[in-house]
């Protein structure tokens, strides 16, 4: 099992890339500011050559600011993957949210998309302004009305600390909790 997570990666061509694995989990990354290249992708899980990957879990990840004059930057990419899931993760301000190609019985939801220029209904999920306090400056915080309106549409939140950043110690961040969620 492979487990990536707590990390936070910026200036990249691809933050994080997933090619032929099995039963891996991407989890509490911070992964923003991608190089203007030409298929800039914040997490890519699956590949384009045949390897196949199956049962990876893309979760409670901050995605932004993944952008290219281009139409293939993605905030995320899932392709050729079985049974893997993409849940309660946030993109925001990305040029395209996620490319989602040649999967068998993905798991998509649960997530925020927000100010992303293109496919913002890609993610299949919440797309109103989630109100956080100061999303240019990198603060994803809910503001407190917002936990009322992710209420409101039947998201029942949890609160995680970001555990060993020094730049976050003691940031909060609030998302969505999903019905299957393992205790890790």
């Amino acid at each position: 099992n492979i487990h990536v997570y707590d990390n936070e990666i910026y200036n990249f061509y691809i933050g994080i890339y997933m090619p032929g694995n099995d039963y891996a989990k991407i989890y509490e990354n911070r992964v923003h500011n991608s190089w203007p290249d030409d298929s800039a992708t914040g997490i890519k899980v699956g590949s384009t050559n045949g390897f196949t990957n199956s049962n990876i879990e893309v979760n409670n990840n901050l995605i932004w600011n993944v952008n290219a004059p281009y139409d293939n930057t993605y905030g995320m990419w899932l392709g050729e993957c079985a049974h893997c899931s993409i849940l309660s993760n946030t993109l925001y301000a990305n040029t395209n949210t996620m490319l989602e190609e040649n999967n068998i019985n993905p798991v998509i939801k649960n997530n925020l998309a927000y100010a992303n220029l293109k496919d913002q209904d890609a993610m299949r999920n919440t797309l109103q302004d989630p109100l956080f306090f100061n999303a240019s400056a990198g603060d994803f915080h809910l503001q407190p009305v917002s936990r009322d309106w992710l209420t409101y549409w039947g998201l029942p939140l949890r609160i995680t600390r970001f555990r060993s950043s020094p730049l976050f110690t003691h940031a909060i961040r609030v998302e969505h909790k999903y019905l299957s969620d393992k205790n890790r």
